[in-house]
């Protein structure tokens, strides 16, 4: 006779089911990790942004909120330093987002902050996290 048994034909299948589970499962995990480059990207660009704002006026924004939705004052004010102010890449999303904090209790004082949750769990590469023990959300500190 030639050619495959049932039993053989079916083991190959599961081998290559169990591979195309591995490689989809890192592709998920480098889309993760790209989005969060970007994430760090945009923070930069908000950062350098708020700078300039900071330079022309000679204080911080005002109110805190959402960066790149709705009407949050921080948006108005880092408009015309951005080609366009950046999103996070899973908009909609409703757990990801870019956030401005005027005021922020951060190692006992206050702080002006951006922040953006990661999906890596990580801070950023140990950059000062505040408020302490949340390990998966990004503060820059201006």
């Amino acid at each position: 006779m030639n050619g495959f048994t049932l039993l053989e034909i079916m083991v190959v299948v599961g081998i290559i089911g169990l591979l195309s589970a591995v490689v989809i499962g890192s592709l998920n995990t480098s889309r993760a990790k790209a989005r969060d480059s970007q994430r760090l990207s945009d923070l930069k660009q908000i950062q350098f942004a708020i700078g300039i704002y900071l330079e022309e006026y000679g204080v911080f924004p005002t109110g805190g909120g959402k960066i790149g939705e709705g009407t949050a004052n921080i948006n108005t004010a880092i408009d015309d330093y951005l080609p366009s102010v950046p999103n996070d890449p899973l908009t909609p999303d409703s757990n990801y987002y870019y956030q401005y904090e005027p005021s922020l209790t951060c190692n006992g004082k206050d702080e002006v902050v951006i922040y953006a949750n990661m999906e890596g769990g990580n801070n950023g590469n140990g950059t000062i996290v505040c408020p302490e023990g949340n390990s998966s959300t990004y503060y820059i500190i201006i």
